[in-house]
């Protein structure tokens, strides 16, 4: 019984089906890119040139005529999410002279706020009530302490960014 050799699948497929369905061409190893409509040359109407001029000789060409990719229209979001109830403190760090804030933590009013009312003075632990969606800021709210003495404990601080926040576990959040 004689055996078939197999040169490639275009070989072994008797109707090509590798080659034309699929769009993978078994001569060059690589797969087919659909046909790009030529730009128009001017906002005129100017006519286009035909699609046959523009189509690739050798599967170099092809590669120069990948489409480019148009980015969104919509933004990709630019700041961190922060769920509600979680608990969060200024981002500070530990330098020689004792805890430190890493830069001026600003804290508005209302979440579109334009101008700070001020900026944050204390490193206790906060709740996040609910975090704008358009600016990213954080609504605060001060949490009760370790024995529960914080004098100002479910009073509102205000917005701040959330870049400007650290999160931690409830169960630290004094």
């Amino acid at each position: 019984m004689a055996r078939r050799r197999l040169v490639g699948f275009s070989g072994w497929w008797p109707n090509g089906f590798m080659e034309n369905h699929l769009g993978y061409d078994m001569k060059t190893g690589l797969g087919r890119l659909p046909a790009i409509a030529p730009r128009e040359q001017s906002k005129r109407g100017a006519s286009l040139s035909s699609n046959a001029s523009s189509l690739a000789k050798t599967p170099a060409d092809r590669v120069a005529q990948v489409p480019e990719v148009r980015q969104s229209v919509v933004p990709a979001q630019a700041f961190a999410l922060i769920e509600v109830g979680a608990c969060v403190v200024g981002l500070s760090r530990l330098s020689t002279n004792g805890l430190e804030f890493v830069r001026p933590i600003l804290v508005y009013r209302q979440g579109r706020a334009v101008e700070p009312v001020g900026t944050m003075q204390t490193f206790n632990a906060f709740y996040a009530e609910e975090q704008h969606s358009v600016t990213g800021r954080v609504r605060l709210m001060y949490a009760p302490g370790a024995f529960e003495d914080e004098p100002k404990a479910g009073e509102v601080l205000g917005w701040v960014d959330a870049a400007d926040l650290q999160v931690y576990d409830q169960r630290n959040c004094h």
